[in-house]
């Protein structure tokens, strides 16, 4: 089958990020996100961490930030190689387009929604998406 499949997001609770990276005391559930502020965002850079769950090795991984309304589609720059049940912290640049903003009907419900695409040498990406958590500057 499509070895993409075999990607997927790993969801963790605080503190979930002993397995080789920096530990979070306290923070966002698997990701290092960034908020969005009065609209705008608090950050260029998402990262997410992956997992191989696969039997074979994939070469190619990358994280792909879909283009929408408020954002440019961007890709990250290093291709990723994961070994079966290899972890990999994956990161693409967020960047808003020019004049563009995120609005309140943005932020209803999850958070401000960004589409995401998990990507691998000879195989189907694979879509999925995040919810970044909106906030005024002073809260």
């Amino acid at each position: 089958g499509p070895a993409s499949a075999s990607l997927s997001l790993v969801e963790m609770g605080p503190g979930g990020w002993e397995m080789g990276h920096r530990a979070y005391l306290e923070g966002p559930p698997a990701y290092d996100l960034p908020d969005v502020i009065d609209g705008y965002l608090f950050g260029s850079v998402i990262h997410v961490r992956a997992r191989n769950e696969g039997q074979r090795s994939v070469g190619g991984v990358v994280l792909r930030v879909l283009e929408s309304e408020v954002l440019q589609g961007t890709v990250g720059a290093a291709p990723a190689r994961m070994a079966p049940r290899q972890f990999a912290v994956l990161s693409s640049e967020l960047r808003m387009k020019e004049g563009a903003r995120v609005t309140a009907p943005d932020c209803q419900g999850a958070g401000f929604r960004v589409g995401l695409s998990l990507e691998s040498d000879g195989s189907e990406p694979k879509s999925l998406s995040i919810h970044l958590r909106c906030r005024h500057k002073n809260e």
